[in-house]
């Protein structure tokens, strides 16, 4: 049976194609001519090593196999073949730096009459050699598809058909792919913008321990722009808690640069002088800050992760209650987490290694929302400026927010001021310094040393020097730092001192990796509390890639820490990620040992999908103590109907009291808000009901007309994109110009079924710091149309409304064909290089002649051209154009036909 499968295969491909198999340099010393019947015309499409190359080439069958012209191929593959027709000569003339080594090297005769294994054609135009001998020039296979009508080669040569240019890689870390060039729209600041609300409003109702309660909760998370300023608010009210958090924040662009590659949207803010206050988030380093949140100000002239993520950072996403996220890291898997009380998700002490890490975070909401939301990081590259200078300069109080005075999660210290400067001492160096003071630091703040609040009073400062350094593909990095004052048990004031040693490194092709030594003499911080006495730390991570026995991501950590008065700690863990069929999987081994104590644990988090539905698990549990499960979590999301979603998700804790627990929720959505039903049933038959809305409010335009619509996402912004014809071609909408109704714009999904109204703008929105946009072409009624930008980058922040402008104007087609006059004979050429040149401009354009010599060129601006043909082309067919030729573009855009471009022979012309 299994034989007569491969005869049937075997059978198809011979019915279906043509091969010629050539698995070394073979070539013939003679071809003889044929005569064949121009009659037997063919116009294929041609494929070198299934890469197209030409739209249509001339064949000619005879005798069972194709006739190719020479010329012409030879020009499409940019092969240094030659014709000696007076000596009768075919020949290669391959320079010895020539990336075509591998191909045929030959010197072959072409014979009137005879035998041999290979044959030619000549006519007035051409010479034409069978395909049988070019599969051996090719060293290669030759293939025509009759059904297809495409003739294919497929050579040992990978490069044969890229001409010169050559898709080139370079091996960088900090290399960014080659992609066009866009404009970008600056981001804009108003005195006021409506603002976009996000919200939710539950109640329910809990039976627990016999009893009977009902609870409220409105969460609200608002963006908008106040006096000049993107101010974002979150407002958490329950039965029993109240908190709001504000904050404003501005970028000031400092950089001169108004285009930006469009695969590098992330990161073109990087320089920028910025400020935020309110309830901010102070990030932390390796000796003294820890990250949290504090109400102060804080101004700086970088991207905050840019500088100070030697070896992880922290990633915080407002959402609404309910929201899940994954996060990746360059498509491996890190973390989980889920929105906490105060409308955030928080990824704490996430690793960073050297080059480029691009985070992708997946969110999920619980009425089926789904968004994606990306952040790079550099390391290494970003953090060296040559001869430029950063500066950051915070101060803020850790204990108090904007408006509730007290701050629920209370910090160890109450208030503190940093100052940090650095500066690129060459492309390699930077220099670092940083001021800290604090006040609050413990054990005076505990109630424990009530003694020493007196001195607590006192603030205690921390001088820092660091140095980043980079080479061979790392950064190192050394940092000290040095405290005037550590309060000791007795309460005496003695100097403390701490430094940090790190490299982050790539190690070989695959694996990068960071080292961090940390050394404490009697050093007290917010980072390093001394409760916990910690005197050294050592920490390893790796991370890299395999591809057998499959592809899959693979990381190892290790953390070593001795301490003054505890047993020393040790962590290890093995963990790998792999994108399975419509999802993720990582698993996770860790190590777990200090002093006698010790303790593995695995876990796994798989997330896939089932046709429709979406299936995650994360499991933790302990492989060899009595093989107990800790944690365990099943989340169902059902496939999206067109108004209603469910969710369902079993978790299991040993740990709590009632260990099992199933919840489920159903969710309407209408026009104007989802409506959620809920409830959730313990094995302790404790149970829990639930009602709730949720949904996006915002003005739509008219001055006072507010829409209830769906969620819109916690990162929403707009944008306002005008469409007009240019008439004045000033790039700006004047009263002599002409608004466009009915436009669409491209760049997210959801855009579709919006387009311009008649002043011709609309309002589209975005969950990107920088969108791409561009109009749709179709959804222009006069073809004749062009935007004069094919794109633009709109850079905009939450709650803020940014205007992007795209002048349209006329364009003309323009059309001709391109023959050869020999012998009383007219053919058109394949391959001939035509330019269109404007005679008062730079603007030119460049094109090739199809199989019957058509040419044609689009999206030409008004205006007076040239059409020139190459002219070495022109001198190796031993042609010449005649006249040179004029076109004139239509003002209104029109197509343009050109007359017949004629070429004659050279040495009729100099008769002449």
């Amino acid at each position: 049976m299994r034989l007569l499968i491969v005869l049937l295969i075997v059978l198809l491909i011979v019915l279906y194609a043509q091969n010629v198999m050539a698995s070394s340099c073979t070539a013939p010393k003679k071809l003889q001519q044929v005569s064949i019947n121009e009659d037997n015309l063919v116009i294929a499409v041609m494929r070198v090593n299934n890469r197209p190359v030409a739209d249509s080439i001339d064949l000619y069958a005879h005798d069972g196999t194709f006739f190719v012209a020479i010329s012409q191929l030879g020009f499409l593959l940019d092969l240094p073949w030659h014709f000696d027709i007076d000596n009768h000569q075919f020949y290669s003339a391959y320079d010895n730096s020539d990336s075509t080594d591998k191909l045929c090297d030959f010197d072959i005769s072409l014979e009137s009459t005879g035998t041999s294994r290979g044959y030619w054609y000549t006519d007035d135009f051409d010479t034409y050699i069978d395909v049988l001998t070019l599969s051996h020039l090719f060293v290669g296979e030759v293939n025509f598809n009759e059904k297809l009508q495409q003739l294919n080669f497929t050579s040992v040569e990978a490069d044969l058909g890229l001409k010169k240019n050559k898709h080139l890689q370079i091996n960088t870390f900090f290399n960014e792919p080659n992609v066009d060039v866009y404009p970008i729209v600056q981001d804009a600041y108003r005195l006021f913008s409506h603002p976009i609300v996000n919200y939710r409003v539950t109640a329910s109702t809990q039976r627990l321990n016999g009893r009977t309660n009902t609870r409220y909760q409105t969460n609200l998370n608002a963006n908008l722009d106040l006096m000049g300023l993107a101010s974002e608010y979150r407002f958490i009210h329950g039965s029993n808690y109240t908190a709001n958090f504000a904050k404003f924040s501005k970028n000031i662009i400092s950089s001169n640069s108004q285009d930006t590659l469009l695969g590098n949207l992330q990161t073109i803010d990087e320089r920028a002088i910025k400020y935020e206050f309110g309830d901010i988030t102070s990030l932390g380093d390796e000796l003294v800050s820890s990250t949290k949140q504090m109400l102060g100000l804080h101004v700086y002239s970088h991207s905050q992760n840019q500088r100070r993520n030697f070896s992880s950072i922290q990633i915080e996403e407002t959402v609404l209650p309910g929201w899940r996220a994954v996060l990746f890291r360059n498509g491996q898997f890190v973390a989980e987490q889920t929105a906490d009380e105060n409308n955030l998700i928080v990824f704490s002490q996430v690793a960073t290694f050297i080059g480029i890490n691009r985070f992708s975070i997946h969110l999920y909401g619980p009425q089926g929302q789904e968004e994606y939301r990306q952040k790079v990081v550099h390391v290494g590259q970003s953090q060296l400026q040559n001869q430029q200078m950063d500066f950051s300069l915070s101060f803020g109080d850790a204990n108090k927010t904007l408006f509730n005075n007290s701050n629920s999660e209370s910090a160890h210290y109450d208030k503190n001021l940093r100052a940090t400067m650095a500066y690129g001492l060459n492309e390699n160096l930077t220099a670092e310094v940083q001021w800290n003071e604090f006040v609050g630091l413990d054990p005076a703040n505990s109630a424990q040393a009530p003694e020493l609040s007196e001195v607590n009073t006192k603030p205690t400062r921390f001088l820092s020097t660091s140095f980043d350094y980079t080479k061979w593909s790392s950064l190192f990095r050394a940092s000290y730092v040095h405290s005037n004052s550590y309060v000791s048990e007795n309460g005496a004031q003695d100097a403390g001192q701490a430094l940090f040693l790190g490299v982050n490194s790539n190690i070989g092709n695959s694996v990068t990796g960071n080292l961090s030594l940390k050394y404490l003499n009697d050093f007290e911080s917010d980072k390093h509390s001394s409760t916990r006495g910690l005197r050294q730390e050592l920490k390893l991570r790796l991370r890299g890639k395999v591809d057998f026995p499959f592809k899959m991501g693979l990381g190892f950590n290790f953390s070593e820490q001795r301490f003054k008065d505890m047993a020393v700690r040790r962590l290890m863990s093995v963990n790998s990620s792999q994108q399975i069929i419509g999802g993720t999987l990582s698993n996770t081994l860790q190590y777990n040992e200090q002093g006698e104590s010790s303790k593995l644990s695995h876990s796994m988090f798989l997330s896939h999908n089932i046709g429709a539905w979406q299936v995650s698990h994360n499991l933790s549990w302990l492989p060899i103590d009595g093989q107990r499960i800790e944690r365990y979590s099943m989340n169902l999301r059902w496939p999206q109907q067109a108004t209603t979603f469910n969710e369902t998700r079993l978790s299991y804790s040993s740990s709590d009291n009632a260990r099992l627990k199933l919840a489920h929720q159903l969710s309407w959505r209408t026009d104007y808000f989802n409506l959620q039903v809920g409830g959730s049933i313990d094995n302790k038959g404790h149970w829990n009901a639930q009602i709730g809305i949720s949904g996006s409010l915002y003005q739509t335009g008219s001055k006072y007309n507010y829409r209830f619509d769906k969620v819109k996402g916690n990162s929403a912004r707009q944008i306002e994109a005008v469409a007009f014809i240019d008439n004045d071609r000033d790039g700006k909408l004047s009263d002599s110009d002409e608004p466009l109704s009915g436009i669409k714009f491209l760049g997210a999904a959801d855009w579709r079924k919006q387009s311009t109204q008649s002043n011709g703008t609309t309002k589209l929105f975005t969950m990107s710091d920088y969108q791409a946009v561009s109009v749709d072409e179709t959804s222009l009624e006069d073809p004749f149309l062009l935007p004069s930008d094919a794109k633009k980058i709109v850079a905009s922040h939450a709650g803020g409304i940014n205007r992007v402008y795209f002048p349209l104007l006329p364009v003309n087609d323009i059309e001709g064909s391109v023959v050869a006059l020999k012998n009383g004979k007219e053919k058109g050429l394949l391959g001939l290089t035509v330019r269109l040149h404007q005679i008062d401009g730079e603007l030119s354009w460049e094109t090739s002649t199809q199989s019957d010599g058509y040419y044609f060129f689009t999206h030409i601006p008004p205006g007076k051209y040239k059409l020139l043909i190459d002219h070495e082309h022109l001198s190796r067919l031993g042609l010449q154009q005649e006249q040179e030729i004029t076109v004139t573009a239509s003002e209104l855009g029109d197509i343009i036909s050109v007359d017949t471009i004629a070429l004659i022979e050279q040495n009729l012309i100099a008769k002449g």
